[in-house]
């Protein structure tokens, strides 16, 4: 009996004693974390992309992510003047190879054009997709704290659509949302005290490094155009209604988070400048600008593009108002953007990225003289 006993013991207490190193090793590989990243730091991969669907955009994309979580160069010495920017999807410009996102051209066309040295502005990419201005209150309180972003000059902010969207979406986890669910959505990293034992360990962060890994390799060239065929085409045979949505608790929710944003940069010593929302959604829309919307709502009616429009402006009309009250700066995009600067709804090709670029630089120029 003893033996048998011996037997099984032994694999078991050798298992232990192994499981016990390994989580020894992998902790002290990822040690302990005490900040919160928007994104991992010195995260990279990039995307193979069909450009017959997704027009204008690079046919790969290359994302890589500084030691502060922007996907943005990394911060030295060098760089006099810091810009932060938040914003969602069309700020993270995913599809796009990391030198055409316009938070990028932005950059190089501040040094091109600078007096001083040709490499001292530095704006920082904190653009993750789906995020909303619910999501920015808490990215814009603890990123301005970090040490490097302390002397941070502009707080630039590109917001609107996603806050349209779970308006009509899903207006009640909008304006009453969980905070634990909303950190978790707004940071990829959160310190170590805020999680619960389990997933402090070395063990559970290599398996979620992993698991994340492996969701990219999902991301292949063929998926992502066959995905966005199938919105398309959904969006295209859906019965549509011209009837305006209720929208007005949203918009209050949404100028309550602008005036919240407002008040943290300006307690800070920052100047935020707000961008409204440039959308393919136009009355005038050609047939085949129309073909390649992909606004598909699962829980509520469907819009005809003129009512998305008109959605849309209600809500830079909105953010406007709240920059004139407040006299912060806000920079127009919604009124002066252009057909052939989208692949999609909202979402920039290189040459939308490059104009929007050009438009921010020298609108922002006066801002930024000592």
């Amino acid at each position: 009996m003893y033996q048998r006993l011996f037997k099984i013991l032994v694999p078991l207490f050798t298992l232990f004693i192994c499981a016990i190193c390994i989580e020894v090793g992998l902790s002290l590989y990822f040690g302990k974390n005490d900040t919160y990243y928007i994104w991992r730091p010195h995260l990279e991969f990039q995307y193979d992309l069909d450009t017959t669907v997704l027009n204008g955009v690079s046919p790969i994309a290359h994302s890589s992510f500084s030691d502060i979580g922007a996907r943005s160069d990394r911060i030295t010495e060098k760089h006099h003047t810091k810009i932060a920017v938040f914003g969602g999807s069309t700020t993270e410009c995913i599809v796009l190879d990391q030198d055409k996102t316009w938070t990028q051209v932005l950059q190089n066309a501040l040094n091109t054009s600078s007096d001083r040295d040709h490499s001292g502005f530095w704006v920082g990419n904190f653009g993750k997709s789906g995020n909303a201005t619910n999501h920015h209150v808490l990215q814009t309180a603890e990123m301005l704290q970090d040490e490097q972003l302390k002397d941070t000059k502009l707080v630039i902010y590109l917001v609107g659509f996603n806050d349209l969207w779970k308006t009509i979406e899903g207006l009640d986890e909008y304006v009453n949302f969980d905070p634990e669910i909303l950190k978790r959505s707004a940071f990829m990293v959160v310190p170590d005290r805020e999680l619960p034992f389990h997933r402090r360990t070395g063990t559970w962060k290599f398996l979620k490094r992993t698991r994340y890994n492996y969701r990219l390799q999902k991301h292949d060239k063929k998926k992502l155009a066959d995905l966005y065929k199938q919105i398309r085409k959904k969006r295209l045979e859906a019965e549509k209604t011209t009837a305006m949505p209720e929208l007005q608790a949203g918009l209050d929710h949404y100028m309550k988070n602008l005036d919240s944003l407002i008040a943290l940069c300006k307690s800070t010593g920052k100047k935020p400048v707000f961008l409204t929302q440039p959308v393919l959604w136009r009355p005038d829309i050609t047939a085949e600008s129309e073909k390649l919307l992909n606004t598909y709502f699962e829980n509520h009616e469907n819009l005809e593009t003129i009512t998305l429009y008109s959605c849309m402006k209600l809500f830079n009309e909105a953010l406007i108002s709240v920059a004139d009250a407040n006299h912060v700066t806000y920079i127009d995009l919604f009124n002066r953007s252009e057909e052939d600067w989208f692949y999609d709804d909202c979402h920039f090709n290189i040459k939308g990225a490059k104009n929007v670029a050009e438009i921010i630089s020298t609108e922002i120029k006066p801002l930024l003289k000592p």
